[in-house]
């Protein structure tokens, strides 16, 4: 098993989506909307250099359960003929919105 099966089965936990809905799910569906402008910025940083770090996020699993996710790098996804075809991102922790700081 490789450690980016790990991370992927994590992310797709948190957000409590199957593998296929996952990866097909635009990221704006699953930020909270009070949280969009910091998402919008964080997300056009990531157009203008490539890749971007240190953004916190309130995600919402699809049952509607908040989360904060932490320390998220993203990076665009370009394929050989260097046609962008959308994102992908990590984050390093994550803590249940209940447990942790409300400010975005």
């Amino acid at each position: 098993m490789q450690v980016a099966d790990v991370c992927d089965r994590n992310a797709q936990q948190c957000f409590a989506y199957s593998w296929t809905e996952f990866v097909r799910l635009p990221s704006r569906l699953s930020a909270a909307t009070e949280g969009q402008h910091h998402r919008e910025k964080f997300v056009r940083s990531v157009t203008e250099h490539c890749c971007a770090s240190g953004y916190r996020g309130l995600g919402i699993a699809r049952s509607g359960r908040r989360f904060w996710f932490e320390d998220v790098t993203m990076w665009n996804l370009v394929d050989a003929d260097g046609t962008h075809r959308g994102e992908a991102a990590v984050f390093r922790s994550w803590t249940e919105a209940a447990q942790a700081r409300t400010e975005i």
